[in-house]
């Protein structure tokens, strides 16, 4: 099961998350589980959440508190159920209770949503980047989200590359107050001009 295998963080509440990506929860091989614990008895906090195919392998990504006292767990090989293959998903957890606030998954086989990161604000909202994700029918122009790290809500319009690769390598900058962040994509063609590179101050 190698409990703890993928991370362990401590949220600002002092309980911590635990990502397990190959657990094998519900006798399901490697389907990966999230757990949340109390950091001062030790014990576990709410339910386990667990994938529900072979392989999901919850948790391989990344995983990151919120300054809300949430966290955030991509998992990139999460199937979705059984209907999209390695469509990937974002949980935002509820850091007290351990209840699943919300998912966003991919739509497309291999979207792999999460797979360039998770980008924690000052204001408690994450980022998420996701190299591969295929969208307007376009393979790997990768997508840029910002979303509501209380209630899970996107906010503004997504940002979408218009070539492969655009958004790989991608990194976001949090201001130290607000929501303020600034996105930058050194691997952007901007123009059509291969790696030229954009970066975008964005208000939140």
């Amino acid at each position: 099961d190698q409990i703890g295998l993928g991370s362990v963080i401590q949220l600002a509440n002092d309980n911590y998350a635990i990502a397990s990506i190959n657990d094998d929860e519900g006798g399901i091989v490697d389907a990966g589980s999230i757990m949340l614990w109390d950091g001062a008895s030790g014990g576990q906090i709410g339910t386990t959440i667990a994938g529900d195919v072979m392989t999901d392998q919850l948790g391989f990504g990344s995983i990151i508190a919120l300054s809300n006292n949430n966290f955030v767990v991509a998992s990139i090989f999460d199937d979705d159920g059984v209907s999209i293959t390695n469509a990937g998903s974002v949980r935002l957890v509820n850091g007290a209770t351990g209840d699943e606030i919300a998912a966003i998954v991919g739509d497309v086989a291999d979207d792999m949503l999460g797979s360039g990161g998770l980008f924690a604000l000052a204001n408690g909202n994450f980022v998420i980047v996701s190299e591969l994700d295929d969208e307007g029918g376009n393979a790997d122009v990768g997508s840029v989200r910002l979303f509501n790290g209380t209630t899970g809500a996107a906010i503004g319009s997504t940002f979408i590359g218009t070539v492969a690769n655009d958004v790989s390598e991608a990194v976001v900058v949090s201001a130290t107050t607000g929501g303020d962040h600034v996105l930058g994509l050194s691997r952007s063609d901007k123009g059509g001009l291969v790696d030229s590179g954009q970066a975008f101050l964005i208000q939140n």
